[in-house]
C-alpha cells in the first residue's frame, strides 16, 4: 500500500449510536456510517484517525473538532446536527 496521501480524522457525534462491538439497547441505532466511511478512506489510501462516537453536546463536540483541526488535512464528521453549526463557526474564523 502506498503512503497515505491525506491525513483524515473521522468524528461521529451522537447520543444514540451504538458501536458495532457493543450490544444494541432499546432506543439506539447501529453506527454503520463510521465503519463504511473508514473503509472508503482506507480504500482511497488515506490515513484515518478514528475518534469513535462522541457525545452530542456542544462542549464535547467543540473540543473534538478543535483538537482534530490542529493535526489533520481533512475533518470528516458524521451524525449530530451541532457539528454543522460548529464547523460553520470554525470556518467563519478563517474567512
Amino acid at each position: 500500500m502506498p503512503d497515505s496521501i491525506v491525513d483524515l480524522t473521522l468524528i461521529t457525534v451522537s447520543d444514540c449510536c451504538a458501536t458495532l462491538q457493543e450490544g444494541l439497547p432499546p432506543g439506539r441505532i447501529r453506527d454503520s456510517n463510521r465503519a463504511m466511511l473508514l473503509a472508503a478512506v482506507a480504500d482511497a489510501h488515506c490515513l484515518a484517525v478514528d475518534c469513535g462516537v462522541i457525545r452530542d453536546d456542544l462542549a464535547t463536540t467543540r473540543s473534538a473538532i478543535s483538537a482534530a483541526l490542529e493535526s489533520v488535512d481533512v475533518l470528516l464528521t458524521s451524525g449530530g446536527v451541532r457539528c454543522v453549526w460548529l464547523l460553520l463557526e470554525f470556518w467563519c474564523c478563517f474567512v
